[in-house]
Formats: structure tokens, C-alpha cells, sequence
């Protein structure tokens, strides 16, 4: 099962209780050395990450979900990290890539959180807003690629994409770009390579968007002129 689906604690430290299954889980949960006493309400799963500390996953409300990073104190739990979202995905065991849903009916990224920084992976904000995906590693099977569906602005050819995939780790490409306009593939080895392209491919498309235009009044301008000539 994956991660955050069940709940999964150290059993030596702490006694567990499940006091409702009907739709979420309600669990007590009683420290052995303490006595102290716990309660994670209607949720979907957790998991302790380190002494005293849980990541909780429920849902928000509606089609929203929620990941809190939660500490155990004095039968109380302190909120160290939140995060509302529509989907989520361990794609490393310490790193979640969380996404939020379009109004096109896509899931884009909304951030990497990395479990050890406790914070936001800078190096993975290149990313935000993006439609991505992820497939399990053939040779790391408890790491996920990220697959990129980038777009080009371009509503005169409809939005044609560029395709490339992300490592996990260094949150880098590690793929050839293909570009759907050009129906061609390019070496790329940064996130840097991928802004440059992009950049280029837009002011490409949008040279031919203003020769279509210019082309396109200059017809409509003779056929025009010939009319209203045909009716002097």
C-alpha cells in the first residue's frame, strides 16, 4: 500500500487504538513511556517520520486534501508543516511532489516538500504550475520520474506541447526534449536549456503568428479593393 494510506507507527513506543473505520480512521494513541494520550480524527493515514512526529494525511474538504506535519507534546499536537492539495506522490522517500487541478482537467505541480528541510525544495519551483505526471523507476522502483506535458502559448497552433522527464533527485532533466511543433527531439541537460527553448520555440511561433495575420489582411484587403471596384 502506499505511503500515508494506513497507519504506521513505532509499536514498541506506542499503543494503538482505532476507535472508528466507518469512512475515515479514528485512532488513540497512548505513549508507552509517558501515558500520555493522542487522537488523530477522521483521517486517511499516517505515518511517524521521527520520534514524536507524524505526517497526517486527510481530506480538506470537498475534492481538497491535506498533509500536516504534526508533533506530539503533552497530549497535544503542534502543527509544524500544512499543505492543501489535489493529489500527491512520494517520488523519492523523502521528497512529495503535490499537485492542484486545472481548469483544463490537468494536475499541475504545486511544490516539492522535502520530509529531512521540512520546507519547499527550491530547486524544484522551476516546476510550479506545470501539467506533470509520474511513473515508477524500472531500477528504483521506490522512486517516481517525473514526466513534464509543457505547453507553447500559442493559440494559433493550438498549444503545441514540449515533452521531457525530471529526476527525482536533482529535480534536473534527465531526457531528450520533443517538440510537438516540430515534430523533433533536442538534447537538454538543465532547467535552463528547457527556459531557453521555450523562449526561442514562443518567439518562433509568434513570428509566423504575425506572418499568418499580416498575410491573411493583405487577402482580405485585395479582395476588398476588387469588390468595391466591381460596384463603381
Amino acid at each position: 500500500m502506499s505511503r500515508l494510506y494506513d497507519l504506521k507507527v513505532d509499536e514498541n513506543r506506542w499503543e494503538v487504538i482505532e476507535l472508528d473505520n466507518k469512512n475515515y480512521h479514528t485512532y488513540k494513541l497512548i505513549d508507552k513511556l509517558s501515558n500520555k494520550e493522542y487522537f488523530f480524527n477522521h483521517i486517511i493515514g499516517a505515518e511517524e517520520i521521527y520520534p514524536n512526529e507524524f505526517l497526517v494525511y486527510d481530506r480538506f474538504s470537498g475534492d481538497d486534501f491535506r498533509i500536516r506535519r504534526m508533533y506530539a507534546d503533552n497530549s497535544k499536537f503542534h502543527i509544524l508543516f500544512e499543505k492543501e492539495f489535489s493529489r500527491f506522490d512520494f517520488i523519492t522517500k523523502d521528497r512529495i511532489l503535490f499537485y492542484f487541478y486545472d481548469n483544463t482537467g490537468r494536475y499541475r505541480s504545486s511544490g516539492i516538500y522535502s520530509i529531512i528541510a521540512n520546507d519547499y525544495l527550491e530547486d524544484g519551483m522551476w516546476l510550479n504550475g506545470l501539467p506533470v505526471e509520474t511513473f515508477k523507476r524500472k531500477k528504483k522502483p521506490d522512486e517516481k520520474e517525473i514526466y513534464v506535458e509543457d505547453e507553447i502559448n500559442s493559440f494559433m497552433f493550438n498549444y503545441p506541447k514540449i515533452l521531457y522527464t525530471v529526476d527525482p533527485n536533482t529535480l534536473e532533466p534527465n531526457s531528450e526534449l520533443y517538440s510537438e511543433f516540430k515534430n523533433a527531439s533536442f538534447p537538454i541537460n538543465t532547467k535552463e536549456d528547457i527556459i531557453k527553448y521555450k523562449e526561442e520555440e514562443k518567439k518562433y511561433l509568434y513570428e509566423l503568428e504575425e506572418q499568418a495575420i499580416k498575410e491573411k489582411k493583405e487577402r482580405i484587403n485585395k479582395f476588398k479593393s476588387k469588390i468595391l471596384k466591381k460596384d463603381n
